[in-house]
């Protein structure tokens, strides 16, 4: 098995309860993807985390949501087991009066972990899903931009 090689992330944190980082890395195949982790209590070693890779096609589809082109993610058959999603969709949060963005990752139909992000959290996600297709199709952001614009828009 090779080394995990850790780029650019972005973590969250909701006090005590809930941990949260995405980070670029690359999958076995040596391909761009998106690793999710998520971790409740106390756990500063990340010791019983839970991991959630998305796949550069599912990285499109994470940038197309931030971008408003669909209105939320359904990921299914991931892991080992083929027993973990992740689902990510808008809440409204009426008592701050802002729009937030819910991740929760479940395993065998059962929620595991899941974290409301602010708008401006969720644009720091938005950012590192476009580097990585930016940088695995070899295009600029703003043409990457315009590519998933086309295709989610149909």
């Amino acid at each position: 098995m090779q080394e995990q090689v850790f780029l650019d992330k972005a973590v969250f944190r909701r006090g005590k309860q809930v941990k949260v980082c995405v980070q670029h890395v690359f999958d076995r195949n040596n391909v761009r993807a998106l690793n999710i982790d998520m971790a409740s209590g106390e756990q500063s070693n990340w010791a019983d985390k839970d991991t959630f890779q998305m796949t550069i096609d599912e990285c499109s589809l994470l940038a197309a949501y931030f971008l408003k082109l669909v209105d939320s993610i359904n990921l299914s058959f991931h892991g080992e087991n083929n027993n973990k999603s992740l689902m990510i969709a808008k809440s409204d949060n009426s008592n701050k009066g802002s729009t937030q963005h819910y991740i929760g990752m479940y395993q065998g139909g059962k929620i595991g972990h899941y974290i409301h992000l602010s708008h401006h959290e969720g644009f720091r996600v938005f950012n590192l899903a476009l580097d990585q297709l930016s940088n695995h199709y070899q295009q600029s952001r703003t043409d990457v931009i315009s590519l998933l614009k086309a295709y989610y828009a149909q």
